[in-house]
């Protein structure tokens, strides 16, 4: 074999050869280049990508805690979840819900951003040091940042429809209470609300003094000063635990945002 040969030989085994551990989750290298290939999709704004990525090692014994907050990432990111877009609103705006309706629209559950969000927290609930634990005492710290954001996502998903929120910058455009002339929202919106600022005061708890996290703590101490007892506790987004009386700390934290969201 000539000189010519033998290198394409060479060149011919060395690609085959790393083509076998490319992608192949049984190898720490084939694993790492998921994550690497899932991030470059997420980067991109391909959501649906980045899940068809991850979802073989996710499903695997392979999964690890990295794994599990890109999972939920991607998820978050078919939820409208916008990191750039929304930090920015959240820093020029005084007001955090039209912020945050402004970077993440929503005209009702059609979209579906409700269900990917919830799908979120949920994989990040995932990294708990204590299987199907809710305190964000037992998460790493940056899961925590992460869900505080997820679930101030989930809240301004439920507000924007309801408040009938402007599209083009995230104002309120009906009058509160947002529920009324129905008296009330549904139970599903009301626990998802009073669920989701429940994980928020978890979460926030952990992490450091910043201008975002002290925007955001300000708004919630407002709001549960509202709240009959304070600030709802339950953690557990289930059906099951959907009691009346979340409903009714639901229904008081929905009508307080609603005032502190301009129009």
């Amino acid at each position: 074999m000539n000189r010519a040969g033998i290198c394409l030989w060479f060149i011919l085994f060395f690609v085959l050869s790393c083509s076998s551990d490319y992608r192949d989750i049984a190898t720490e290298n084939g694993r790492q280049a998921v994550i690497d290939e899932a991030t470059n999709h997420l980067t991109a704004g391909l959501c649906d990508r980045a899940l068809e990525t991850l979802s073989d090692l996710y499903n695997s014994d392979h999964v690890d805690n990295e794994v599990r907050q890109l999972y939920a990432s991607a998820y978050a990111c078919k939820g409208g979840l916008n990191f750039p877009s929304m930090f920015v609103a959240l820093k020029d705006s005084p007001d955090i819900w039209n912020a945050l309706i402004k970077s993440n629209y929503s005209a009702g559950t059609g979209d579906l951003k409700v269900d990917n969000m919830l799908r979120s927290a949920e994989i990040l609930r995932e990294t708990s040091s204590i299987e199907g634990n809710y305190f964000a005492s037992t998460r790493p710290r940056d899961v925590n940042a992460y869900m505080v954001f997820v679930q101030l996502n989930l809240i301004s998903l439920t507000l924007s429809p309801l408040g009938a929120a402007n599209p083009d910058d995230g104002k309120r455009r009906k009058p509160t209470p947002i529920c009324s002339p129905a008296a009330t929202c549904i139970a599903r919106d009301q626990c998802r609300v009073a669920v989701a600022v429940a994980n928020i005061r978890d979460s926030i708890d952990s992490l450091p003094s910043g201008p975002i996290t002290d925007k955001i703590s300000i708004a919630f101490n407002a709001a549960c000063s509202a709240v009959g007892g304070g600030c709802p506790t339950v953690l557990d987004p289930s059906d099951a635990a959907c009691t009346a009386a979340m409903q009714v700390q639901g229904q008081v934290l929905i009508d307080t945002f609603a005032s502190q969201w301009g129009t």
